[in-house]
């Protein structure tokens, strides 16, 4: 009789053994696979310079955004953060949005991104605020707006100068302040949603409708604008807080003049 059973537990054998000598050959790749992140990752996060930084990016990018080096990464802001080591872990944070977006966009793109960030937090975010503020017209506002905008526009700004406008608001002899700061905010919020062209065309939009109501319908008086705006153009200008170049008011006074 044939030995069936025999032959079958021997193939068994056979298979077991080559399956057992698989796993252990994949367990040596995995072990290799991780070793090689670790050290990659350890090199990065130490790197002295930039430059180092960058390079080890390119050299190890695929190790360096591995599911592994981004938990390693988590895993060690947890650790810095939980010891109360605050600049270590914001540090390493900024690490980590780094892979996370090479990991997204590729190297050059998130490279760009990392610096543009460095930038913003180098620079003196009230200062840049206070000179968009306090610009002598909103020409020279708009102005700084486009010079200044990767800064302007970026959370950091944006939020610093929300809760600046929140803190004023609750006390009675801000209220014109406040409404003068909400529209400078309101500017940046849609410039950041929309572009700085956008934004200023809302915000045309909305200081024309503002002249209009600072002027009465009746026919008569607005025969005296007109006549105010021709005899001395950028005293009237003036008065109404604008500059006789003023595009918005150029608008009101077109508009007046199709009212008569």
């Amino acid at each position: 009789m044939p030995d069936w059973f025999g032959r079958r537990r021997n193939r068994n054998v056979g298979a077991s053994s080559e399956h057992v000598a698989a796993l252990q050959q994949a367990s040596v790749i995995d072990i290799q696979e991780v070793l090689a992140t670790a050290r990659a990752f350890r090199l990065f996060v130490m790197a002295p310079t930039l430059d180092e930084t960058l390079r080890l990016l390119q050299v190890h990018q695929e190790a360096l955004t591995s599911e592994n080096a981004l938990m390693a990464c988590k895993d060690m802001i947890a650790q810095f953060q939980h010891s109360g080591e605050t600049e270590l872990a914001e540090e390493l944070e900024r690490r980590l949005h780094l892979l996370e977006d090479t990991r997204r966009y590729g190297v050059e793109k998130a490279w760009q991104r990392f610096l543009q960030a460095r930038k913003i937090r180098s620079v003196n975010i009230p200062e840049i605020i206070m000179a968009f503020l306090e610009a002598p017209d909103w020409y020279a506002s708009r102005r700084i707006l486009e010079e200044k905008q990767s800064v302007l526009l970026s959370d950091k700004a944006i939020t610093f100068f929300r809760q600046k406008v929140d803190s004023l608001r609750f006390h009675p002899d801000n209220v014109e302040v406040v409404c003068e700061m909400e529209q400078y905010l309101q500017i940046l919020e849609d410039a950041k949603a929309w572009g700085t062209d956008k934004a200023w065309e809302k915000f045309a939009d909305r200081r024309f409708q503002e002249f209009l109501r600072k002027v009465p319908s009746d026919p008569n008086i607005i025969q005296l604008f007109l006549f105010l705006y021709e005899q001395d153009p950028d005293e009237f200008a003036r008065q109404m807080g604008a500059t006789r170049d003023d595009p918005v008011l150029k608008r009101v006074i077109e508009h007046f003049r199709k009212m008569v």
